[in-house]
């Protein structure tokens, strides 16, 4: 008898390394054997259902729990292993009794609070879902995964204030974490809060200037951003007539929220040179500028002006970039503008101008 429970141990450690490994045919091979010689150890079926779930065969695998459950009712481990097993063959209602069943016995058991709050979710029971989150992280506070899930559950029942509060603990626990800035990025986008959007898109980038969809939700919030400008803040009015003499203000000039750039969302200072869609423009009597030697060439769809020359009393503009955008914007190698979407280009300054007054 002793040597038959050594051995049968001796064959558990066997598949527990070759488990770890990921050698899982072989980790069932070395299960079989020791139930062979141990059929009423709880752990064998516990950790032959483990692997055969790892193998794919989730059906064998509850089979396997249920084995283990009835030498011992109270084993945790494979009352939680059936749930996940069951969660994943879509049978969320049997998967959420086990998990049940797992807090009954040992209340502070964390996974089990998340794994219940999924399939909640699954069920679109997202209420319940929040509190089992709410639970999960009461034990660890530190939890990604119970942070990220309650933040999606939330987004779902557009709770997005206390989504976004999720995601900036999350950026407070690591402010590395690409993944919370853009979602927070997109949540602020669908409030309609497009500057702070574009903040978070602009750190996501900073962490991966390669993440494509970064990239996109930018554009989609800079399109947003400049829309509402348009639709909201370049209507028809009259701007404040000031003396000659008098600097003009650039609040004046400009009419209220037209002094963002397109492109990152900061406020255009007095004094900033500004490349502006030609397209959507007017400005009377114009003093167009050279753009900077360094940057060497004009857009061919759009011009460059100085907010200090500009000495009318009628001034609007839309589709602004500031110097900064203006620099990065326009050394690009054939691709088209973010603004205006020409890829043409000269450093005729005279075409330029000519370009300008024909669009007007």
């Amino acid at each position: 008898m002793g040597e038959n429970k050594f051995n049968s141990d001796e064959l558990v450690n066997k598949g527990l390394n070759s488990y770890q490994l990921g050698e899982y045919e072989e980790a069932l091979e070395y299960y079989n054997k020791a139930i062979e010689i141990n059929p009423n150890s709880e752990e064998i079926w516990f950790r032959k259902g483990m692997t055969v779930g790892a193998l794919g065969d989730f059906e064998e695998a509850i089979r396997c729990h249920e084995k283990s459950l009835k030498i011992d009712p109270f084993y945790l481990d494979a009352l939680f292993a059936k749930g996940m097993a069951l969660g994943i063959l879509g049978k969320h209602v049997d998967a959420i009794e086990c998990y049940e069943k797992t807090l009954d016995i040992h209340s502070d058991f964390k996974n089990a609070w998340i794994a219940k709050g999924m399939a909640l979710g699954n069920l679109g029971r997202f209420e319940e879902t929040i509190e089992c989150y709410e639970n999960a992280l009461e034990l660890d506070p530190g939890d990604i995964k119970a942070w990220y899930d309650k933040a999606v559950a939330l987004g779902i029942l557009r709770r997005h204030e206390e989504a976004i509060r999720c995601y900036e603990k999350l950026i407070e626990i690591n402010p590395e974490d690409k993944k919370a800035w853009f979602s927070k990025g997109r949540v602020l986008d669908q409030l309609g809060h497009y500057k702070e959007a574009i903040m978070c898109f602009d750190k996501t980038l900073e962490i991966d200037p390669n993440d494509e969809e970064a990239w996109s939700y930018k554009e989609l919030a800079l399109n947003n951003l400049r829309r509402s400008i348009e639709n909201n803040n370049l209507e028809k009015k009259t701007v404040e007539k000031v003396s000659k003499k008098e600097k003009f203000s650039y609040n004046k000039l400009i009419f209220e929220g037209s002094n963002i750039c397109s492109q990152c969302g900061e406020e255009i200072k007095d004094g900033d040179k500004v490349f502006v869609d030609a397209d959507g423009i007017y400005l009377k009597d114009l003093k167009i500028i050279d753009i900077p030697s360094y940057i060497g060439m004009y857009h061919f769809g759009c011009i460059v002006v100085d907010i200090e020359d500009v000495n009318k009393e009628n001034g609007i503009y839309f589709g602004a970039m500031c110097s900064k955008c203006l620099h990065k914007n326009i050394t690009f190698d054939g691709e088209p503008c973010n603004l205006c979407k020409f890829n043409e280009y000269t450093i005729d300054r005279n075409r330029a101008k000519d370009f300008y007054e024909r669009r007007q």
